[in-house]
């Protein structure tokens, strides 16, 4: 037997079930069970060092997608990595790229890369 408290109102006969967490989000599942829920298309880069320089560039944990079936990298994680590395060495075409990041301009992008 098991006992569950709702804090809704559940008509009789429905199914209960459970979430292992947020759908849109699997890098929580990854991290604590070590496994990924078969329909999960990727898992997010952990650049958590790197939030500010995601700010300026307009990108967000959800750009930073790593395919899970095949690995393949989403573009703006190459950006991310690509624009600090421009940070650091203090590179006079920082803005542009940035700009073209932001307003994703592959064309411009692609010259840096």
């Amino acid at each position: 037997n098991c006992l569950v408290n709702a804090n809704a109102d559940i008509a009789a006969g429905s199914p209960l079930t459970i979430t292992l967490g947020d759908p849109t989000n699997p890098s929580p599942l990854f991290a604590t069970y070590g496994f990924l829920d078969t329909d999960c298309p990727g898992i997010f880069c952990k650049a958590m060092e790197l939030e500010e320089e995601m700010k300026e560039l307009g990108y967000g944990f959800k750009d930073l997608l790593i395919g899970t079936e095949g690995g393949e990298i989403a573009p703006q994680v190459w950006d991310l990595f690509l624009y600090k590395l421009l940070k650091q060495a203090n590179d006079a075409n920082l803005p542009l790229f940035a700009e073209a990041c932001r307003n994703n301009n592959e064309e411009t992008k692609q010259q840096y890369h």
